[in-house]
């Protein structure tokens, strides 16, 4: 459940990073046509690699995409639920020694905090 939960993200940051919006610091469609427009030897450049690099963010989604269909086939052919994956998931992050320890951690500090 966790897997799906992050490769949604993860697509939808390549669809966003391969548009290259202004101002949030990926190169893309958006910021190598305006590095075209601008002009100039070296911007022509830069704006090719920003194509480049859109370009190739566009196969990462797509085989991102594919890839979940596959796992999301392979999932439901195993009979597995919402329900399961849920807990699945509250016993083994119950089980685990870290995350016992962290909440326990956590409950001291709020108990003292609190006093």
């Amino acid at each position: 459940m966790i897997f799906f939960f992050v490769l949604f993200f993860q697509i939808l940051f390549n669809g966003i990073a391969c548009l290259g919006i202004d101002q949030i610091g990926v190169s893309g469609f958006i910021n190598g046509a305006s590095l075209f427009k601008n002009g100039g030897g070296g911007h022509k450049v830069v704006g090719l690699m920003m194509f480049a690099c859109a370009g190739l963010f566009i196969i990462n989604a797509i085989l991102e995409i594919i890839l979940l269909r596959k796992v999301h086939m392979i999932y439901r052919t195993t009979g597995a639920s919402m329900q399961k994956a849920q807990a699945e998931f509250a016993e083994g992050a119950m089980k685990n020694k870290t995350v016992q320890n962290a909440a326990a951690a956590g409950a001291t500090a709020a108990v003292q905090n609190a006093y």
